[in-house]
């Protein structure tokens, strides 16, 4: 029998570096070919590419074409050649830059909105750019906001804007907010697997979906609440800045329906006769009517114009290297255990980062954006104890919340000096829970079954192929209470707050920023660059200080392929369905960055679930 095993094992590992050296050739002939096709194009390639330009006078566009987000995910560079229909990311920080540059610019002469292209994005960024378009405004240059048509998220970021366009054969889509999930627990019982789930908190509903059939009595008053007033916070938004009242954004948004039969108008009339927009214009009418803000090009078929990111890129300014500095680090999407690429948080790579900002970068202050439901305990506290640290070398630490930083996300944001959210931020959900799947019932019914020894009570107990016993049960539940018991002495410890006023506000309840600020789990509402300049100020040096943007590190290849990818456009495009993409897919070249959340080496997480709330 050993021999066998012996004969196998050496089968299937001389078949393994057989096929691993047939990768390896594969992978090095693909790079080669896509070398030589990249240097024979770069020459046509560059001889096409403009070099930034702007008109002596014209309108900012800010034209956002997909998600606006904190930080960009990471894509290797092999798949963003392969798929050219990869989801494009516009970072906040640098929209609110471009607008903030331009208003203080003689050149820029207006700012048209485009937002057809706005796929998501969050009140809380929507909010944050909705103030520096006020700050714009204020310097008396008219905003233009152009749309075939709004879906909600879209009309919240156009109603800063001076004028809202539309359209005649587009829609206003004003329908207020929802949260549905997919409750599986009849399935899982169809299966026969056991979810042993541990929790503390009646609000603590992430595991909810796991062990229900649908949402309990305390999930849904929570999300009730929770969406009550952040379509709230809506409604006064467009009240604040558009002659609408309340009364008209209810009919408009609950009987719309009704308003059809009784008027016989279209839905975009509907809209200009609710206020809501401003003038219903056709595509010649649209650039007339920019064209005589902005000025025309020398065709005549455009609007004189720049495009706020490379606005931005080519008038930010350079960095002073001898002015004092103020970090800036993102912290965006669930936290891992581990090294993790950008748009994601990793334990070990963001306390890497931190510590290295730390002893490295002479800093004065440190402000993290932080936007994340949370994650594996075990990595929030890892990243927690850096920020300790920073304190305890005297450098003053501000979180800006973005547009969720809820559980382990208000975990690592507890030693911070300051604290500052949006007024629709999601925080809070201060809990645990764990979660553990056994599957002996699924394995016996296709008539698999485990048996063996075992020399004390706990030894082989935490197999998922066999039932949980009460040990292992107390042991989990232990150990979520001490989990919870400390997240509460943290907060405590941090917010300078007692336990007895703490505990009504956790047990794993939801707060958007404003509420939050009134239970004193953050200090103040604003966005990050309000955030960054307290930042400076809690370190003296508000009257010349520099912005140091910690990043995780590429390596030399992926920055110049990824830098080369993102500037041009190859002239040929392979696609995602193409016989080399399948290829390179099958052989593995591009690895899989498949993000598990699920990934505490204790099963232990601080995840907030139903803060996943959108537009």
């Amino acid at each position: 029998m050993t021999e066998n095993k012996g004969i196998i094992k050496s089968f299937f590992g001389g078949l393994s570096k057989i096929l691993n050296t047939i990768r390896v050739v594969i992978i090095n002939l693909f790079t080669l070919i896509m070398l030589i096709v990249i240097l024979l194009s770069v020459g046509s390639i560059l001889s096409q590419t403009k070099t930034f330009e702007m008109p002596d006078s014209g309108a900012l566009r800010v034209a956002i074409n997909g998600s606006l987000v904190d930080q960009k995910t990471y894509t290797d560079p092999v798949e963003l050649l392969l798929d050219s229909d990869m989801p494009e990311e516009v970072l906040v920080y640098e929209l609110i830059g471009a607008i903030d540059i331009a208003a203080n610019d003689e050149r820029i002469n207006s700012m048209t909105l485009v937002l057809d292209g706005l796929d998501s994005a969050g009140m809380s960024k929507i909010e944050e750019i909705g103030e520096a378009i006020m700050r714009f405004r204020a310097t008396g240059k008219p905003v233009i906001a152009v749309a075939d048509h709004y879906d909600q998220q879209q009309y919240l970021l156009a109603s800063y804007a001076d004028r809202i366009l539309m359209n005649p054969m587009g829609v206003v889509e004003l329908l207020g907010l929802s949260s549905y999930q997919t409750y599986m627990q009849d399935a899982l019982e169809k299966l026969k697997v056991n979810v042993h789930v541990f929790r503390t908190g009646p609000h603590k509903s992430a595991v909810e979906p796991l062990i229900a059939s649908e949402m309990s009595d305390e999930s849904r008053a929570q999300t009730e609440w929770l969406l009550d007033d952040l379509w709230a916070e809506y409604k006064e938004s467009l009240m604040s800045r558009r002659d609408i009242s309340e009364e008209q954004i209810t009919a408009y948004s609950h009987n719309i329906d009704q308003l059809m039969v009784d008027s016989g108008l279209s839905l975009a009339e509907i809209a200009l006769q609710s206020n809501l927009v401003d003038a219903l214009v056709t595509r010649d009418q649209l650039m007339a009517e920019i064209q005589e803000v902005a000025g025309a090009n020398e065709e005549g078929d455009f609007y004189l114009h720049t495009d706020a990111i490379p606005y931005y890129r080519n008038n930010r300014g350079p960095s002073d290297s001898n002015a004092p500095r103020v970090g800036y680090i993102v912290a965006k999407g669930a936290i891992s255990d581990g090294i993790q690429p950008s748009g994601s948080i990793g334990g070990d790579s963001m306390a890497w980062q931190l510590k290295q900002a730390r002893l490295k970068n002479n800093l004065k202050a440190l402000v993290m954006r932080v936007d994340s439901p949370g994650g594996s305990a075990f990595a929030s506290e890892v990243i927690r104890r850096e920020l300790e640290l920073f304190k305890e070398a005297g450098i003053p630490v501000v979180i800006s919340m973005g547009s969720i930083a809820a559980s382990g996300g208000y975990w690592i944001s507890v030693p911070a000096n300051e604290i500052w959210a949006t007024a629709s931020t999601i925080t809070g959900s201060i809990g645990a829970f764990s979660v553990v799947p056994t599957i002996e019932e699924s394995l016996g019914a296709i008539g698999l079954n485990t048996d063996g020894v075992e020399t004390g009570p706990l030894a082989g107990a935490f197999r998922l192929d066999r039932p949980m016993s009460e040990k292992v049960q107390t042991i989990f539940q232990s150990q979520i209470d001490y989990l919870y018991s400390q997240f509460l002495d943290i907060v405590a410890n941090g917010r300078q707050m007692p336990l007895e006023t703490l505990e009504p506000v956790a047990g794993g309840r939801v707060w958007t920023g404003n509420q939050a600020l009134e239970m004193g789990l953050v200090d103040k509402i604003g966005g990050q660059f309000s955030a960054i300049d307290s930042a400076a100020q809690l370190a003296g040096i508000q009257d010349n200080y520099d912005i140091y943007k910690i990043e995780p590190q590429l390596s030399f290849s992926e920055e110049l392929v990824r830098g080369f990818l993102e500037s041009v456009r190859l002239p040929f495009n392979l696609g995602s369905n193409s016989w080399l993409a399948k290829l390179v897919n099958l052989i593995g070249v591009k690895e899989a960055n498949t993000h598990i959340l699920l990934s505490d080496p204790q099963h232990m997480y601080l995840h907030c679930d139903n803060c996943m709330i959108g537009l």
